[in-house]
């Protein structure tokens, strides 16, 4: 039988103690099994985490952001496939058709602010109106023809945020107020501005290369796209109401959590503002968050009645690490072992290199256990099972596996664990990610 401990037992072990920490919920067929929050809130007045401390919860945002354009479809105000200068005509479309559906599951191929080469330097502080934000991407060429690739996308959720503006007549975060946060009595979530007086706020922090407040970012950027706070108490109530049919109309939440398409009939993984996977065997629906500072999740196990809430005051949590290790103590699963082993240096230079996934590149270096990335955190370290397969040290349910061998060079790796594998190709030589 699981204790409270043993849920305890999966947070503490991440906490460090007398510095930032996590509040987590976990709600089982309508009861709350665990509840409770580890490390400071703010580490210099050293106060504690609780489950009312608000946190900057990310992209968590974008289920909200995708919810206010299902209410105002039901209010006659826009069609999902709507072309999007139907309700943004300044926006230069050029001769391709990009509609809301494009946007909300990340198939439009319009160019992803954050992964502007100067978005972390210049552009993440300035305060900026939302037109003028959506100016520094609307000329750029895209990606992709819209609906032939999936790519996590942004600027997809701030012209969302537009459109919510446009078709509404009122501000994003006010329209969710009115329609959301009110009536739901989701008291501590909020567009979370810096200048806003918020009580129970959760500072920031980073830990790289040592415990400090967080980079600055203006809350004007991530605008529907990630920029609002809530606490795991409110998150369970959300999560409750979104999918128990409180928040829109049964049609419009299997929309929600239908998988897009891409125009060859291939399925996607995003439904509209969640992502959709199965872990063991079973099924979830979720989304995950990071901003300067934080990291947030937010997942349901429908067939199992199952939530958990995760929200950290530092950016470099294991998020995931948490909600999978909490969902396994309710659900009565087992945990991974693995047992490392040692691999001469041509082995390890075999996997070394830069890998691109939907999300980013993997950089992988040889380091004397096995090799270090810059995913989950900066310098990860993957420990090796065999030449093939490398565990993530400290959460073996995460591994690296390697295939397709070129030239002494391994050109495929795909990262199991959590959800559905996730599979890059080589874009660099191995001998390109020495340090």
């Amino acid at each position: 039988m699981t204790t409270e401990r043993d849920f305890e037992r999966i947070v503490t072990k991440l906490v460090a103690p007398n510095g930032p920490g996590v509040a987590v919920a976990v709600r089982q067929a309508g009861q709350l099994v665990h509840a409770g929050g580890y490390g400071l809130a703010n580490v210099e007045w050293n106060v504690p985490i609780g489950l009312d401390t608000v946190f900057r919860i990310g992209s968590v945002t974008k289920q909200f952001t995708a919810a206010a354009i299902l209410r105002l479809r039901e209010a006659g105000k826009l069609q999902i496939d709507d072309p999007i200068e139907t309700h943004l005509p300044d926006y230069p479309i050029g001769g391709s058709r990009i509609t809301i559906r494009h946007l909300l599951n990340h198939t439009s191929g319009i160019k992803s602010l954050t992964s502007l080469d100067n978005f972390a330097t210049e552009l993440v502080t300035v305060d900026r109106p939302l037109n003028d934000l959506i100016a520094l991407f609307q000329n750029l060429p895209l990606d992709f023809t819209p609906g032939e690739l999936s790519l996590y996308n942004n600027s997809g959720y701030l012209l969302l945020g537009a459109i919510i503006e446009a078709a509404s007549g009122t501000d994003y975060g006010a329209y969710l107020q009115e329609t959301f946060f009110g009536p739901l009595g989701l008291t501590s979530t909020t567009y979370l501005h810096d200048w806003s007086i918020t009580p129970r706020r959760a500072a920031g922090y980073d830990t790289v290369p040592s415990l400090a407040h967080a980079s600055p970012i203006s809350m004007s950027v991530p605008h529907a796209a990630g920029a609002l706070g809530s606490t795991v108490e409110d998150l369970l109530r959300w999560n409750q109401a979104l999918h128990g049919g409180e928040v829109v109309s049964p049609e419009d939440y299997a929309a929600m959590i239908t998988p897009g398409k891409l125009r060859n009939g291939q399925p996607t993984p995003y439904g509209f503002g969640l992502i959709l996977g199965s872990y063991r065997g079973k099924r979830h629906i979720g989304h995950n968050g990071g901003i300067n500072g934080f990291q947030s999740g937010l997942t349901y196990w429908p067939d199992d009645d199952l939530t958990v809430a995760v929200l950290s005051n530092v950016s470099s949590f294991a998020v995931e690490q948490v909600t999978y290790g909490l969902a396994r103590r309710a659900l009565g699963l087992s945990d991974t072992s693995r047992t490392p082993t040692v691999l001469s240096a041509e082995n390890l230079q075999a996997c070394a290199g830069v890998f691109r996934f939907g999300l980013g590149p993997l950089r992988l270096a040889p380091c004397e256990a096995g090799l270090e990335g810059d995913w989950p955190a900066p310098r990860s370290r993957f420990l090796p099972v065999s030449e093939e397969t490398f565990y993530l040290e400290g959460d073996p349910e995460i591994a690296l596996k390697f295939e397709d061998a070129r030239d002494g060079a391994f050109s495929k790796l795909s990262i199991l664990g959590y959800g559905d594998p996730a599979v890059a190709w080589r874009t660099s030589a191995a001998q390109g990610a020495r340090r």
